[in-house]
């Protein structure tokens, strides 16, 4: 083993500052050459100071000016050109060299990050951007990437949540774990209809449910909930609005109960208070599914409107895949009479660019109809679709490929259901209940 090569990235690892300022070491690579300009940079720092040998070195130490206590006794850089090394024997001493630089620069950026939080300097958002920032940045290396031999190629079993719209669930399979899901649609279209109903359905699953609604109260949002639970025979109409009837109010209650968590709209919409409480409740209440509703209600850098929407979206997919979660995400389209296209989603291109999944949900009136015949060619109102209430479009499934399909369903007023035929009555677990 070369002892010389190793006792050179001891000594680095003990003044790390020293190393950085006087070696200006290149933290990316750390390799034979840099070895080499290593060894001619210490014997041009010699000479430079009129430094004949170590023991000038041990004075300087001394007096506070140089800190090279491991060498000052030993001469072995001489012929450093001359030796051979194997970089296996010394790698790990780099490695450990590399990992002290960035911690030390990580540790320093933070202190003056905080420094100058504390003098209101930066905003609270800028704040948490930055530490997110630091606190993921790390040094590029060969390491990043695997060989064939190190990549698990058996078979991913993945977990599918079922809507039970048994055209979308053949389709796709269902909203797979670790996935990120965009929905738009017109106003009125049964967006949040769908994804409150999609809330019932993985929970009927027994899939932990977080839901933020940025238009809705949570008392609200649970009327409309209970109401979709309850079904036909359980509500109450009262001059044409209905409510839930208190015999299945109380075991609906009661099988939602530590199932679904609805995020605390007085808390704020900040988008880092809304990262941070969905990481919060995914790991303590074991959530599988997120749903936002939607991204006009976030609060966002508006100087900076779609590079915020572009690092949201980001946030939310890493999210997923790290936690092996779905979420669901909610983003509105811009206005227009035309028939919606995926480019209307109104926002950054990475919207619908980064998501695994895009769905747009019509709602099938005049506009509808008038759109779909222009733009599949159809001259007569004689398309099976236009005799649903509401249609999914698979705008994007990444995993499957599958695009430009239409899912029809009936909107059941009473209930706020989505069904597959007018004549569907879902049953949801509670029913069971005594």
């Amino acid at each position: 083993m070369r002892e010389d090569v190793i006792e050179l990235i001891r000594w680095l690892i003990k003044d790390v500052d020293l190393g950085i300022k006087l070696l200006k070491i290149n933290t990316a690579m750390f390799l034979e050459q840099d070895l080499i300009n290593l060894y001619k940079t210490i014997v041009e720092f010699k000479a430079k100071n009129e430094i004949v040998n170590y023991q000038q070195l041990a004075r300087l130490y001394q007096e506070g000016k140089f800190n090279w206590d491991l060498f000052v006794e030993c001469k072995y850089y001489e012929d450093l050109e001359l030796r051979k090394y194997k970089e296996s024997e010394v790698k790990p001493w780099i490695d450990f060299y590399q990992k002290k630089i960035l911690d030390n620069y990580k540790e320093k950026t933070l202190k003056k990050l905080y420094i100058a939080y504390g003098k209101n300097k930066i905003d609270t958002s800028e704040y948490a951007k930055k530490i997110e920032a630091i606190n993921e940045y790390h040094l590029p290396s060969e390491e990043d990437f695997k060989t064939i031999h190190e990549i698990d190629l058996t078979d991913e079993e993945k977990t599918y949540i079922k809507s039970n719209v048994r055209l979308l669930d053949s389709s796709i399979r269902g909203f797979a774990l670790g996935e990120l899901s965009v929905w738009s649609g017109g106003n009125a279209s049964a967006k949040s209809t769908f994804l409150n109903q999609m809330a019932l359905e993985s929970i009927n699953q027994n899939f932990n449910v977080a839901i933020y609604s940025g238009e809705l109260t949570s008392k609200r949002l649970m009327q409309w909930l209970f109401l979709q639970a309850a079904g036909k025979d359980n509500i109450v109409d009262i001059g044409g609005f209905y409510k839930t009837n208190d015999t299945a109010k109380g075991k609906i209650s009661y099988w939602l109960d530590g199932k679904i968590y609805v995020f605390d709209n007085e808390k704020g919409n900040k988008k880092d208070l809304i990262l941070h409480s969905i990481r919060d409740v995914v790991n303590k209440k074991n959530v599988k599914v997120v749903i936002i509703d939607n991204l006009m209600s976030i609060d966002l850098d508006t100087n900076n409107k779609y590079d915020e929407q572009s690092n949201f979206i980001k946030q939310l997919s890493n999210i997923a895949k790290e936690l092996n979660i779905h979420i669901h995400f909610v983003c509105h389209p811009r206005k227009t009479t035309l028939f919606l296209r995926k480019n209307d989603i109104s926002g950054t291109a990475d919207l619908t660019n980064i998501a695994d999944n895009v769905f747009i949900i019509h709602r099938v009136g005049f506009d509808f109809k008038r759109g779909f015949k222009e733009a599949y060619g159809y001259k007569t109102d004689d398309v099976e679709l236009f005799n649903y209430s509401n249609v999914i479009e698979i705008c994007k499934n990444r995993e499957f490929g599958v695009q430009d399909k239409f899912v029809g369903l009936y909107f059941e007023r009473e209930t706020k259901r989505l069904l597959n035929s007018k004549e569907e009555y879902k049953h949801y677990a509670w029913e069971n209940k005594r």
